[in-house]
């Protein structure tokens, strides 16, 4: 009985160290460099940090400023009802995307954003 209450207790406490909320995500995240860098190409490395290199996203309280390559689109956004890695925005032009979240701490994430990333971004 005391290993069950152990290990119940254990996976709740590391469920809630990856879980984040709308308080630890809100600021601006700036691209610090790409995911799985070790398995591109020299070419392909190149040109995802040429393209990627002035990402950001602003998370406000329920917006969210996408800016890249010198133009920004904010857009309504909210985590999943059923995750809390998954991040769902609405544009003003009802343009819809989806985050997915794969790694999370308080200085640094790692994010997909639709079809491109995984990004790695620091907070700001």
């Amino acid at each position: 009985m005391k290993k069950t209450v152990l290990i119940i207790g254990l996976l709740f406490i590391s469920l809630s160290n990856f879980a984040q909320d709308k308080n630890t995500i809100l600021g601006k995240w700036t691209f610090k460099d790409a995911e799985g860098k070790e398995s591109m190409e020299a070419d392909e490395l190149k040109m995802v940090m040429t393209m990627f290199k002035d990402l950001s996203l602003e998370f406000k309280a329920t917006e969210v400023v996408l800016t890249m390559m010198g133009k920004s689109e904010p857009a309504q956004w909210s985590f999943s009802e059923n995750d809390n890695k998954i991040i769902n925005t609405t544009s003003k032009t009802g343009k819809q995307a989806q985050m997915t979240i794969s790694k999370f701490d308080e200085k640094e994430m790692v994010i997909t954003i639709g079809r491109a990333g995984p990004f790695v971004m620091s907070k700001s």
